[in-house]
Order: structure tokens, then sequence, then C-alpha cells
């Protein structure tokens, strides 16, 4: 469209009623360019509007592929959590219905501190990479800390 004059253009007869060839010939007064002109804009608008269309329609479909795809991966995580949940429930219940009582409590305290210390070493071991600790067993680091230094 920029250089029309250089461009081979091919004749279509268009027909159009009284009232848009009105407004077509007030439009193209305005704005300075002829009839014509004004029209192949038209056009073109049109057919960029529709490869918009078509290209938005497109992502469209993809996205929600996509958002498909992770509803179902969610939903399977939330299965995985809830197991885990269910499973760190049943072992709570067994060490709960079965480990005896202590009637002493210092020694009750004793046994539970070394019962403790024990489970957040083994905690982060089992979350210990070869050369990379992951973020959690920095995290239970710095809880023991804490706990060794409030029972000092």
């Amino acid at each position: 469209m920029t250089k029309e004059s250089s461009v081979a253009m091919k004749t279509r007869s268009v027909r159009f009623n009284a009232e848009s060839i009105k407004e077509l010939e007030k439009v193209s007064k305005e704005k300075g360019v002829s009839a014509s002109v004004l029209m192949r804009i038209a056009l073109d608008v049109y057919i960029q509007r529709e490869r918009l269309a078509d290209d938005l329609s497109e992502m469209e479909s993809r996205l929600s592929v996509s958002i498909t795809r992770s509803q179902k991966e969610v939903e399977r995580v939330k299965d995985d959590i809830q197991l885990v949940v269910a499973i760190v429930d049943q072992l709570i219940k067994f060490q709960l219905y079965a480990t005896p009582d202590v009637l002493d409590a210092d020694f009750a305290n004793a046994v539970g501190s070394r019962r403790y210390d024990g489970f957040l070493v083994e905690l982060r071991n089992s979350f210990d990479v070869v050369k990379k600790r992951s973020s959690l067993a920095n995290v239970v680091d710095a809880q023991r800390a804490s706990v060794d230094g409030n029972s000092v």
C-alpha cells in the first residue's frame, strides 16, 4: 500500500448501498484520500484483524490444552500430598499407641530429646543431596541449633 503506483493493481467491482456510498465519500473527503484508497485500507485492516483473530484462537486453544494439563498435574500432586498425610498420620498413631508411658519425667525428657535429635539427624540425612543440601536440611539444622541453644 505504501507504493501503490509501483504495484500492479487489479480491478474488482463492489456494490454498496446508498448509505454506505455517502459514508465512504464523507470519510474520504475528511481524510483527503480517494474512496478506492480508503476501501483498500479498510480491506487491509479487516484482513489483519481476521489473521489476528485466527492467531488468538490458536493461542487460546494451546493455552486451554496447557491449563488442562496443569490441572491434571495439580490433581496428581494433591493425591500425592493426601497419601503422604495419611502415611504420616498412621506413623504418628503407631508411635503414640506403641510407645509406653514413662513414669519418670526427667527420664521421659531425656528419651524424648534423644529420639527427637535422632529424628532430626535422619530427616536431614534423607534430604541431603551429594554436594548440595536441600533447603529443608538447612531449616532442620537451624531448628536443631535453636533447640540445642534453648536446652543449654
